[in-house]
Formats: structure tokens, sequence, C-alpha cells
């Protein structure tokens, strides 16, 4: 087993607070912005709190994964920061033993936002993920954000 961790960031014009907003509606808004990617999200367990268990469906873009449920562990609102955990999918049970998100979003200088999604993971053999595998798992969930943002910039209202 291997324990490692990839981090990326991307940064948003739109304040933190209206992202995060906005963010805590992921559920809702990534299937409709996105539909390629993510068809539909199921919720499982919970109210969208802390021990909330979420499915999410893929779609037609993402072919050789059906879904991904997810656990959320975590909800900062004061500091913009949410961890979950994925259950199942993705690699789990192959090539991950674990794997949690962590992302965070802080304000710039120029009053806009800088999102971190860190994945922490531990992998089932003695082999770290290729930087081009963690790269593509983090990029999944910055897609999106960025999906997000590209929503609040066409709605100027929205989150507001």
């Amino acid at each position: 087993m291997v324990a490692d961790s990839y981090s990326k960031v991307c940064v948003s014009a739109h304040p933190p607070a209206r992202l995060w907003k906005a963010s805590s509606d992921t559920h809702k808004l990534v299937p409709k912005l996105i539909p390629q990617q993510v068809s539909h999200v199921d919720l499982l367990e919970g109210n969208g709190g802390v021990g909330t268990v979420l499915k999410l469906n893929f779609g037609q873009d993402l072919k050789h994964l059906t879904h991904v449920k997810n656990r959320i562990e975590a909800v900062d609102d004061d500091n913009r920061v949410v961890k979950f955990r994925v259950l199942e999918g993705k690699d789990i049970g192959t090539v991950l033993k674990s794997c949690v998100y962590e992302l965070k979003m802080d304000e710039t200088s120029e009053g806009g936002t800088k999102t971190t999604v860190k994945m922490d993971y531990d992998t089932v053999g003695d082999t770290p993920l290729s930087k081009d595998h963690a790269e593509s798992m983090v990029d999944g969930i910055l897609g999106q954000t960025k999906a997000i943002d590209a929503h609040l910039h066409a709605n100027p209202t929205a989150y507001a």
C-alpha cells in the first residue's frame, strides 16, 4: 500500500461566498450544466450535510465509468471547506484502497476565488498513482467547479 496525495488549483473571478453558495447545490447544478459527464445525482442518505451519501451517475463522456458514491465527511462553511470520501466506483477496490477529496475556497487578493482540490489516497498495491492518473481524478472535481463558475458568469444574479 502506498499513501500519497495530489493537489491542484483553479482561480475564479467570482467571490468565494458566491461560488461556495452555488457549490452547495453541486448535486442539482452539475447534471444540468454538464450532463454529458454527470447525467444525474441520487441522494442515498442524509440531507446534504455531514454523513450524506450521493451517487453520481456518469454520462456519455465517461463511458469507462458508470457511477461513483461519495460520503460527505466534513463541511466547514466559515472556512469554505468540504471533505468527501469515495465509497464506490472510480478505482476503489481495484487500484485504490481509499480516496478522500478536500475542496477549499479561499479569497484571492483581487476578490475572486482560489479553489484547491486535494486528493489523499491509499493504493491497493505498492505503486503510487501516476501523475496523469491522479491529475485526471482531481480534474474531474475541478471540472464541476469550473462548470458552476461558468454558470455564475452567464447568470449574474444566480446565488448573488
